[in-house]
């Protein structure tokens, strides 16, 4: 069972009390931390190619920026039921090898399972595309279909209108 409004203000209010800086400090590392990394990459990507700046940034981001988060939750798990942490305590994944490696597995984790995700959702609109497009029609020698030949100048006519 969910808890109500009442609940959720009544428990935000009290985690809160006399904490405001801390938890100011605690979303903002995050955010900090990564503009850093998107500089940094973004300075990779200008010095080599773009590629080698997003490889770059995605490295960072399971190696550095996961850990962070997950231990940005942990804080704020703790504060809720009444653990006086201090800011320290986001750094809790970088204190210990075992710690570290539980977190960079779990960001690795749920990177492999949205890329697995992404694939699985994406190959039945590539399907779709290959088989309705007109060189398809053109590789097994059958006349395109109305629609197929229509697409272009609908396109055209929406482009022509949408220049003004």
């Amino acid at each position: 069972m969910t808890a109500g409004s009442h609940v959720v203000k009544l428990t935000a209010k009290t985690a809160l009390k006399n904490n405001w800086l801390k938890c100011i400090f605690a979303c903002l590392s995050p955010i900090f931390c990564f503009f850093v990394l998107v500089n940094s990459a973004s300075y990779v990507s200008y010095i080599s190619n773009d590629a080698a700046g997003y490889a770059v940034l995605a490295v960072m981001l399971i190696f550095i920026l996961m850990p962070l988060l997950l231990g940005t939750v942990r804080f704020f798990w703790r504060m809720i039921f009444g653990a006086e942490d201090r800011q320290a305590a986001l750094f809790y994944y970088f204190s210990d090898r075992q710690k570290y490696k539980r977190a960079v597995h779990m960001a690795a984790a749920i990177v492999l399972r949205g890329i697995g995700f992404g694939i699985i959702l994406f190959f039945p609109a590539l399907i779709l595309d290959i088989f309705s497009g007109a060189k398809f029609y053109d590789l097994i020698n059958m006349p395109i279909p109305i629609y197929e030949k229509n697409i272009k100048e609908v396109d055209v006519f929406f482009n022509k209108w949408t220049r003004f």
